[in-house]
């Protein structure tokens, strides 16, 4: 779910454990779908393969840094989080392809 917009910035949150193969290829179909427009991506989320264990997620236009597993959760909120960063984004095509693929 979409929940802030800004005019270069994305951000999404939702609750549960995600997959991480369908994160995966989520990434890359934001990564091949923007190209040049994608600036940067990060985020935290939980995974159903690791338990609902949280890991770091980072990327700078289109390379993508290592998964870095984290041991908890910093906070109480054990929501997922992603901000996407860069030009002429479409929120309800990040939306959709999320939801298609992580959910």
């Amino acid at each position: 779910m979409v929940v802030c917009v800004a005019q270069y910035e994305a951000t999404f949150t939702s609750l549960g454990t995600l997959s991480l193969a369908g994160m995966s290829v989520f990434l890359n179909h934001v990564v091949n779908h923007y190209r040049d427009s994608i600036l940067r991506i990060k985020g935290i989320a939980g995974f159903r393969e690791k338990g609902g264990k949280p890991a770091s997620l980072h990327a700078v236009q289109d390379k993508f840094y290592p998964v870095a597993w984290l041991d908890d959760w910093p906070s109480a909120d054990h929501s997922n989080q992603l901000v996407f960063i860069g030009r002429g984004l479409d929120p309800q095509w990040l939306d959709a392809k999320f939801q298609s693929l992580c959910v």
